[in-house]
């Protein structure tokens, strides 16, 4: 019996003293739970269940590390706070899904509980629901013993705060010189070529930042496989934004294992085994 867990902590263009520190933090999130999966036992009932949630510990340990942008240390949106999103799935194709999170630490956490929450069979004929977004997802957090009303305090870094403001700033800059040239469109007089320098300088700038997605694929030979996306969006992006990462099919998707060819994939956004 095997298994295999991959992560990642998103792509750009790195330093390479960026991207070993980001190794090391992969590292360090599959190391802790590497005896774990060791001991797990396939014959048990339930070791499906818990081969996922070994595997959301080395997420969860992704999203709590400041230096990626997936849980704390996020990137800030427009208003200043930060909103999560997570998308898991399994071996069977169950999935859960949730956005725009603003009062839970670990959106993956919150994620696999939607995706557990859909086994139920509800009454009058009612659907679970498989995506949750904003306050539907905040109040299915505080239901489930995830919710955080002063999660923000724990989400929002100082660095991340100053790095919001700092782009907010060269928006306004850059609205204000887009302003100035629609009014010269309208006949009067700017410097077009200062203009253009100016949002060429800009859209380089908006090529660097840094837009972390954490993702991670787990397969037991035994069967079972997970594919986790988590992410906290890019900075001063629009509130109530949902990106990739809370979309199945764009944030994640896994494969069930093929009768004739015993092959299993399971795909995150940037990364995929």
């Amino acid at each position: 019996m095997g298994w295999l867990l991959i992560c990642h902590t998103g792509c750009g263009n790195y330093s390479s003293t960026y991207a070993s520190c980001m190794m090391q933090v992969c590292t360090d999130a599959l190391d802790a739970v590497r005896l774990d999966l060791c001991d797990l036992d396939p014959s048990d009932v339930d070791w499906k269940d818990r081969f996922y949630q070994i595997a959301l510990r080395a997420v969860v340990s992704l999203e709590n590390n400041p230096k990626t942008s997936a849980g704390q240390g996020s990137h800030l949106s427009m208003d200043e706070i930060v909103e999560l999103e997570s998308c898991v799935m399994n071996e069977k194709q169950e999935l859960g899904c949730v956005s725009c999170v603003t009062e839970c630490r670990n959106p993956c956490l919150l994620a696999f509980k939607v995706l557990l929450q859909a086994r139920e069979t509800w009454p009058l004929g009612r659907v679970p629901p498989k995506i949750l977004s904003a306050s539907g997802a905040n109040k299915f957090a505080h239901k489930c013993g995830l919710g955080d009303e002063s999660a923000q305090t724990f989400l929002v870094t100082e660095a991340k705060l100053a790095i919001c403001r700092k782009w907010k700033i060269s928006l306004e800059k850059e609205l204000a010189k887009t302003h100035q040239y629609k009014r010269s469109k309208a006949g009067v007089l700017t410097d077009g070529k200062n203009h253009y320098k100016q949002r060429e300088l800009t859209s380089k700038g908006q090529e660097s930042m840094p837009h972390d997605t954490i993702g991670l694929v787990g397969i037991h030979s035994s069967g079972a496989a997970i594919a986790v996306v988590s992410s906290g969006g890019h900075t001063i992006k629009e509130p109530g934004r949902i990106g990739l990462a809370g979309l199945p099919g764009a944030g994640v998707w896994v494969t069930p294992k093929a009768e004739t060819t015993n092959e299993q994939r399971a795909t995150v956004t940037t990364g995929w085994v």
